[in-house]
């Protein structure tokens, strides 16, 4: 997994990610999120895309991993 840049949005989300499930699945939801940051910070679009729908994809795994689809609707 590659590290989430320090001081950053990024840090914060990993930190609350795995103070609720510090599950594989967190990790892949850090990783993915890790790499949208890097796609979007280097101005690449088409990665940023595709890092954007990947990402979308773990989170909605961590959340039924977590068990926290219902409280996430809506949002």
């Amino acid at each position: 997994m590659q590290p989430p840049p320090p001081q950053s949005w990024v840090t914060d989300f990993a930190t609350a990610a795995e103070k609720v499930s510090a599950s594989p699945s967190a990790e892949a939801l850090v990783s993915k999120l890790t790499a949208l940051k890097t796609a979007t910070d280097s101005g690449d679009v088409s990665a940023s895309k595709r890092s954007y729908i990947e990402l979308v994809g773990e989170l909605q795994a961590w959340a039924a991993s977590s068990s926290l689809t219902n409280s996430l609707k809506g949002l």
